[in-house]
């Protein structure tokens, strides 16, 4: 295929953001809960955590959890709530924090090729948490560092149309690639470029809602993706 940009997202793509970061995360919240009074082991957090993010957010789940076991006054939930959140959606970054297996050689290679860009999203501080763990400026400009909410646009969306305004290139010369069929897919396809879905972490049994959610390609592994993509 004659594409030339290609966008990356972080979590779950080029990290491992369900089996390291969330672990990470929910273990230091686990542990202000229990100085809050929570009755429950980890382990039982861990398993209602995660039976009830399948359909609903974590910060739903958050406000259901202080709200189940009123360890505080209800006049201070909204405080814990809020703790909550920020252990989770701005956490600290594990020191060992690295990129998924292959994403290295898959940067490195595609960046010699390829204008190559990340586009992400998240609290905008911790998504540079971990970018600069990862010291990722090796493999990607610096200007090619999209973070949504950060510049002139709130969108995935609206990042791919500023990698085609600034670029120049025809939108089906932009591959995106990422874990979620609601964001990097649709948003991609919505602009009119291709798009290979990284079927990895706590979306992966994300089902399409309509064509706009139906990728191009799909791989499991980065080291599929060289090849499944033809690049």
């Amino acid at each position: 295929m004659n594409y030339k940009a290609i966008a990356f997202d972080l979590d779950d793509t080029l990290i491992d953001t369900t089996n390291e970061l969330i672990p990470f995360a929910c273990r230091k919240i686990h542990s202000y809960l229990l100085t809050e009074g929570y009755p429950n082991a980890f382990e039982e957090f861990d398993i209602s955590r995660k039976q009830y993010v399948k359909t609903k957010s974590h910060k739903e789940f958050f406000k259901n959890l202080v709200a189940t076991f009123p360890v505080k006054p209800a006049s201070e939930a909204p405080l814990v709530v809020a703790k909550l959140n920020r252990l989770f959606y701005e956490p600290d970054v594990p020191p060992n924090l690295g990129l998924m297996p292959g994403a290295e050689d898959n940067l490195k290679t595609l960046g010699a090729k390829y204008n190559v860009f990340i586009v992400t999203a998240g609290v905008v501080s911790a998504q540079h948490k971990k970018l600069a763990q990862l010291n990722i400026d090796r493999f990607v400009k610096k200007e090619n560092i999209l973070v949504v909410a950060e510049g002139a646009f709130t969108t995935k969306r609206a990042a791919f149309e500023k990698i085609l305004k600034d670029t120049g290139i025809k939108p089906e010369e932009l591959l995106s690639i990422g874990n979620r069929l609601s964001q990097e897919i649709r948003m991609a396809k919505q602009v009119g470029a291709k798009t290979c879905y990284y079927q990895h972490g706590e979306h992966a049994e994300d089902v399409a809602q309509d064509h706009f959610e139906i990728p191009d390609y799909t791989i499991h592994t980065h080291k599929e993706l060289i090849t499944a993509c033809q690049l």
